[in-house]
């Protein structure tokens, strides 16, 4: 041990330690990493030798009389330790002749060895301690329900505790510098338009402007450059950002911090490589958030959903491609399965399981998604408002008929209601499309005589013609669906509801000796609700008569729940009853396979984005419950799920307690539908759309020319230039900011886990247009 100490001075170890190959290096900075090297190898091997002679010294204690106490004779010690000093004489020669070029272990070398031996010195008690993190954290996925396993394989619990912490979590993004310069080329665009509408303004202040009415879901960003401005200011603080952000991105990057733990990377990258090999898939569930981890086949069986019934296979189509034109180009529909696991107890959740499966059109790229949008948004979500007395649109809106009935019903007629709830099975593979262009027809002409006929008969031609293009792709092949219409569409809610509400109102709703003891009903698309005041034999009688009625249509109620008054019965997120005093009782609904999980506290979100998440959940408690003791039972279970997630015990107390003292309003939605629109940013500033915490460099650039471009004549106040002749001083004014920051996510877990499944995933990161390449023969039907 004496010798290996005194050796840690020389410039090179003894030869068992040394690096093979380095002695023959001749650059300075190599070999001073290799010197460095090769003596934390020394100190390494000290270590180990120390830890072998207290073993040794263990097993022998008590095998020696104290006569025998001395393991080596005196003069035996006396020649090994002259071998030694002979040994490392030896060494020390070496160093001012053969190791001439090699450095010498300065002070500073030895401390900063030694420094990097105490931080790694509890190394094993830190590796302990994160590997019992992420058994807690694993354990409590599975415990939860956030993560069901349906397969054999062995999954790492790095695997399970970080798919625990959701697919939408966002890990610390890097710097991602053409996004940054495409973000930048936006900005400077808006600029630059901005800058030339303030001066025709000011130009002509008398001139009107032309609202701008596109729905901001056909809105595409625009990379082409933007018309310079007339004010040379703005020109130049514009060619400032490009440099100044170019001159940024150009440094080496900093570094940064992962808020994901070694184990978790670990289980990320066996993840990746699982999903390549084709040993798994990662899949959400259909309903309550669960993260599903199943086998590759039942993600592609060919007979799901009677696909091979209801699809057509078309061969092969278009491909996508990245593409940053202005104009649109129509990308890869497709379809793809979900699995429907709140159809099964959790128990019965074991691998091998196969839970039925949902299969849905995505439409969203479609060659008929611009139409679609349009017509949604501008025409049909009113229509179905307006023809559609029987429709809710959501939590809040059966909330409000829920208080409704308990207002205008009196006590003796509501001690007697039984409530009830009902379900369409597979309503939208059971509509015919001519049928719902027949009741699509009907409603207009109904509900909006001031349209032109040939305006009703174009509208009629384009819902007719995205029926007929729901075609998508499904394993690598083309499919064409046959009969029903469209889950994905963005017209598929709207003329789903025009037409069931066709069938029931004609068939159902309009005989009255049928519908004597339905006090009221209600439909929330294929789910429906109300109150029936006769007993539970006579309602099961009402519905085999509307199932009579209604099945030469296709549809057909295969579900349906009726309970004894005062016993709950659930609908939507919503569970309610009138009790024995004719009370209306509301309460929270959740499924049993309902993981009840939250955006994981330390995803790369904005801090705001926690708190709103919390504050959002208790107000749809303080909305669904109107009884203080159930709301106070249900909060209390929420914040355990919050803490769960990792949130911070304070700020989810503060914020519950706040919202607890609340005064619980409903409100109903009024007849303009504005609740179902996009709404619009109240912002007057340029908006600045980023990626959060990688934006550092663009924001900087930003904030530093922003006073050179609010002092500019397109941005400057026409307050302030027009009270300079004015000896009466303005009252101060809170001076607001010409620019708005906007931060967007990064990569979430969902972008890297679900690639090798049947749909294809776009990063939220930043989204480019695919670009599609189309026969001819389809651009001429199209057009």
């Amino acid at each position: 041990m004496w010798y290996l100490r005194r050796c840690k001075t020389l410039k090179r170890p003894p030869p068992s330690l040394r690096i093979k190959g380095a002695s023959a290096l001749d650059d300075q900075d190599k070999l001073l990493n290799f010197s460095i090297l090769e003596t934390k190898n020394l100190d390494i091997a000290i270590s180990k030798k120390v830890t072998q002679i207290k073993h040794i010294v263990q097993e022998l204690k008590g095998t020696f009389t104290p006569e025998s106490e001395k393991y080596l004779p005196q003069h035996d010690h006396a020649r090994l330790k002259h071998h030694y000093e002979e040994k490392l004489s030896f060494h020390e020669q070496q160093d001012d002749s053969k190791w001439t070029n090699w450095p010498r272990k300065t002070e500073f070398i030895l401390n900063s060895i030694r420094k990097d031996s105490r931080t790694n010195k509890n190394h094993k008690r830190r590796a302990a301690n994160k590997e019992r993190k992420t058994i807690k954290a694993a354990s409590r996925a599975i415990e939860l329900g956030s993560v069901v396993i349906l397969v054999e394989e062995d999954i790492p619990l790095g695997a399970i505790a970080l798919l625990g912490k959701g697919l939408g979590y966002v890990p610390t993004p890097a710097i991602d510098k053409v996004g940054a310069r495409l973000d930048m080329k936006l900005l400077t665009n808006k600029i630059l338009n901005q800058s030339n509408i303030n001066l025709s303004s000011k130009s002509h202040p008398n001139q009107p402007t032309e609202p701008y009415s596109i729905p901001s879901k056909l809105r595409k960003n625009n990379y082409s450059s933007a018309l310079p401005s007339s004010d040379d200011v703005v020109n130049e603080a514009v060619n400032r950002m490009k440099s100044g952000l170019d001159e940024k991105l150009r440094r080496p990057p900093r570094k940064t911090t992962t808020n994901l733990s070694t184990d978790e990377m670990k289980g990320l990258k066996w993840l990746e490589n699982s999903i390549e090999r084709g040993k798994i898939a990662i899949t959400q569930a259909d309903k309550g958030g669960a993260t599903l981890i199943v086998k590759p086949e039942l993600m592609e069986a060919k007979d799901i959903m009677g696909i091979s019934d209801n699809l057509r296979s078309d061969g092969e189509g278009p491909t996508n491609r990245p593409s940053t034109l202005p104009h649109f180009k129509p990308g890869k529909p497709y379809f793809y399965p979900v699995l429907k696991i709140h159809k099964l107890k959790r128990a019965d959740l074991k691998p091998g399981v196969e839970p039925p499966i949902r299969l849905i059109t995505a439409l969203q790229e479609g060659v008929t998604r611009r139409s679609d949008v349009y017509l949604a948004d501008r025409y049909l979500k009113q229509l179905e408002r307006d023809f559609c007395s029987d429709l809710l649109i959501d939590t809040n809106d059966a909330l409000a008929w829920l208080d409704n009935i308990n207002d205008t019903l009196d006590h003796n007629t509501k001690r007697k209601l039984r409530a009830f709830t009902f379900d369409y099975k597979a309503l939208y593979d059971s509509l015919d499309p001519e049928l719902t262009i027949k009741a699509l027809s009907t409603a207009m002409d109904e509900c909006r005589e001031n349209w032109d006929p040939d305006f009703k008969r174009w509208m009629l031609k384009l819902v007719d013609l995205s029926l007929r293009a729901s075609v998508g792709m499904f394993n690598e092949s083309w499919y064409k669906q046959k009969r029903g219409v469209p889950t994905g569409g963005s017209l598929c809610v709207q003329i789903a509801n025009i037409a069931v509400y066709y069938i029931m109102r004609d068939l159902v709703y309009s005989d009255e000796s049928l519908m004597k003891h339905i006090k009221s009903v209600k439909r929330y698309i294929d789910d429906g609700s109300g109150a029936f005041s006769d007993t539970k034999r006579q309602f099961g009688e009402f519905i085999r008569k509307v199932n009579d009625r209604i099945s030469c249509h296709g549809l057909n109620i295969d579900e349906h729940c009726i309970e004894d008054p005062g016993e709950y019965v659930a609908f939507l997120d919503i569970q309610f009853c009138f009790d024995g005093d004719g009370n209306l009782k509301t309460d929270l609904y959740v499924k049993e396979t309902d993981s009840r999980s939250y955006l994981y506290y330390g995803s790369s979100h904005p801090n705001h984005t926690f708190s709103s998440i919390v504050y959002s959940t208790s107000l749809r408690l303080r909305r669904i419950i109107n009884d203080s003791d159930r709301l106070k039972h249900r909060i209390e279970e929420l914040k355990e799920c919050f803490f769960s997630a990792n949130y911070p015990k304070k700020m989810v107390n503060n914020v519950t307690s706040k919202v607890c003292s609340m005064e619980r309003r409903i409100k109903s939605h009024n007849d303009s539908n504005s609740s179902i629109l996009v709404p619009t940013s109240p912002d007057s500033g340029i908006r600045v759309i980023s990626t959060y915490n990688s934006d550092k460099d663009l924001r900087d650039v930003v904030m530093n020319l922003e006073p050179a471009l609010t002092a500019s004549r397109s941005f400057s106040s026409a307050e302030s230039s027009s009270g300079l002749g004015s000896t009466q001083s303005a009252p101060p004014t809170k001076k607001k900011s010409l620019f708005n920051f906007v931060n967007r996510t990064g990569f979430v877990n969902r972008t890297g886990l679900l690639k090798s499944n049947n749909w294809p995933t776009v990063p939220l990161h930043y989204k480019r247009e695919p670009v599609v390449v189309i026969s001819p023969s389809v651009s001429l039907a199209i057009l």
